[in-house]
């Protein structure tokens, strides 16, 4: 394998990664008029803002190579009832709709107690990684009905040995009742800078997102009184308690997704959980999952007090831990010791595992804590099939456009017109694209062989590897050819769907050689639909199709601007998964 090729597996989707922690951490949103009553106190450099060492500041529990439970990993302690964190949850209850009106409260903030602010450091494993400011004031139009709800997210981390910071900005005016008015939300990747805003008008929720190449777009959500802002988790718990073993539903506009979802709660027992300090509070469980047109994307766990405030949270996946703190201890991130995202993204492989890319055919036997026929897609070249509770057997098999298709491979997932049509990210329309299509085999009418030349053209097309954004748009690389693999990926949908062939992005995990030994590494490839079946084809490689190193877990047409639909699933699995083993298929 050649050190080109190498470093283009390495480093793919490193940037894409670092935004979606922000996602994560920030998404639901947490506020408070105060932290605990117990903070660190032994850290110097943590009271003078500073940050020598970590080693007071470290989550104790935080062991990346400890294969504990995310439980254990957040709680370290016993439950102050009988039900533990580990032990079986209550069936869910709903209260009547007499209980539920009588116990919810009809505001979820007073201006009383404005203005309030707070601080949260995030972890993930036993790396800190950033910080969360919440900022709440009365509105600056003087009603006193409405709020100004500011979060600012800042996620510090290494990239391939790239150091880079990103920072989500969220700025939401909101009723007293938690209705929401309008919002402001600014990402920034590197130098670029994205701003979106969302506007109530007419029984819908205008979002405008104005992209840093100055392109804009916009989308329309029916909107319902009902429905809330990006900090529905805390206004839902501060207006209404959540009762052990309860079940409750929240619509919400998420950020940065800038999608309605919904928001699934469940509440839990006390429990006796670990501060960063050390200290043991008892606050209670919420486990918590975010839910996209029917499907999870995300789930996480929160720890509340008595007064629905969050002070501490855990994400499952990449076990990213957040807690509250001072402004001293937030700011106070080591940047000698940026987490790398290389590192924390790869599922190790059993050592001695082959070149996975040059096989015909593997089975990959496969541990999670979840159920893995809700990770791994069961369509094109790979076959999903339970052996135990959460083990699988995901069987992957090379498949090339010019080669015979081997037998068993699905053949009934039919293109859509959102595969063949133009779209926010894959612009197959534009005049650069269609100019750039033209240039490669101009000439051949073999729809599989010009499928090959598209792919060997976007992985010569792209050699400068450019970090400072984390997703472009087709349009974009094909005017500034640089990227990892999400821009290779959308450049190649772009370019075969120009040149009328229906094309998606596929998005899972990459055989990567390191090293380490062994790993699958975060990965975005394509797939075009070529005579009657797709076909897997990866510009970052430039093979002409892919042998049996790609674990797909979701494809996506890429319909809007927001591509973290397809990523966030991803990285939602990547700390979960275990391959114990990696054989040929017979």
């Amino acid at each position: 394998m050649s050190l080109s090729f190498q470093t283009r597996i390495n480093i793919s989707c490193l940037a894409s990664i670092s935004i979606l922690l922000l996602l994560v951490v920030a998404g639901c949103g947490k506020t408070s008029n105060q932290a605990p009553d117990k903070l660190p106190t032994s850290s110097e450099d943590a009271k003078k803002g500073g940050a020598s060492t970590d080693s007071t500041l470290t989550p104790t529990t935080a062991d990346s190579g400890a294969e504990t439970s995310l439980a254990e990993i957040a709680t370290n302690s016993k439950p102050t009832t009988s039900n533990a964190l580990s032990g079986p949850v209550p069936s869910g209850v709903q209260p009547t709709p007499a209980e539920a009106a009588q116990l919810r409260q009809k505001n979820w903030i007073a201006v009383a107690d404005l203005p309030r602010q707070t601080w949260d450091v995030m972890y993930l494993g036993s790396s800190k990684i950033g910080s969360m400011h919440t900022h709440i004031t009365a509105d600056e139009g003087g009603k006193s009905d409405q709020v100004r709800a500011t979060l600012e997210s800042v996620l510090r981390v290494n990239r391939g040995g790239q150091p880079t910071t990103q920072k989500i900005s969220i700025t939401t005016r909101e009723k007293l009742n938690g209705e929401l008015i309008d919002f402001l939300a600014t990402i920034y990747e590197g130098d670029a800078k994205t701003e979106v805003t969302a506007t109530q008008f007419d029984g819908q929720l205008v979002i405008q997102s104005k992209q840093a190449n100055g392109q804009g777009s916009t989308h329309k959500i029916p909107w319902q009184p009902e429905y809330r802002g990006p900090f529905a988790l805390e206004q839902t718990l501060k207006q209404q308690p959540l009762k052990n073993g309860e079940l409750r539903e929240i619509n919400f506009v998420s950020v940065p997704l800038f999608r309605l979802v919904t928001l699934k709660l469940k509440g839990g027992d006390k429990q006796r959980v670990t501060m960063l300090d050390g200290s043991l509070q008892e606050l209670q469980e919420i486990n918590t999952s975010l839910w996209l047109e029917g499907k999870p994307i995300m789930e996480t766990v929160a720890w509340v007090d008595d007064q629905g405030e969050t002070l501490k949270s855990a994400a499952l996946g990449l076990q990213v831990l957040t807690y509250r703190g001072t402004q001293a201890l937030a700011e106070a991130v080591n940047t000698a010791a940026q987490v790398d995202l290389l590192k924390v993204t790869s599922v190790p492989l059993p050592a001695g595992t082959p070149n996975l890319h040059q096989t015909p055919g593997q089975i990959y036997k496969i541990k999670s804590q979840r159920d893995l026929y809700k990770i791994f897609s069961n369509k094109t070249n790979q076959t999903v099939r339970s052996t135990l509770a959460l083990e699988c057997d995901v069987t992957v098999m090379a498949i090339r456009p010019d080669q015979p298709i081997p037998q068993g491979i699905n053949t009934d997932d039919l293109p859509s017109d959102l595969d063949r049509n133009p779209s926010p990210l894959i612009q197959s329309a534009d005049p650069a694209i269609v100019d750039m299509a033209k240039q490669c085999a101009a000439d051949e009418t073999d729809t599989a062989k010009l499928a090959i030349a598209l792919e060997k053209f976007v992985h010569d097309k792209i050699e400068r590897k450019d970090f400072s954004r984390s997703f472009a748009s087709a349009a974009d690389v094909a005017r500034q050819p640089r990227g990892d693999c999400t821009e290779h990926a959308v450049l190649l949908a772009a370019l075969l769907r120009a040149r009328g062939i229906p094309a998606r992005v596929a998005s899972g995990l990459v055989y990567v050689d390191t090293p380490s030994g062994p790993m699958m590494g975060y990965h975005m490839w394509n797939e075009a639909y070529i005579g009657d079946r797709w076909y897997p084809l990866d510009a970052v490689l430039g093979l002409g199709g892919i042998g049996a190193g790609h674990l797909k877990i979701l494809e996506s047409s890429l319909p809007d601007e927001n591509p973290y639909v397809a990523l966030l699933p991803v990285l939602q699995a990547l700390g979960e998964l275990q391959v114990s083993s990696v054989t040929p298929v017979p």
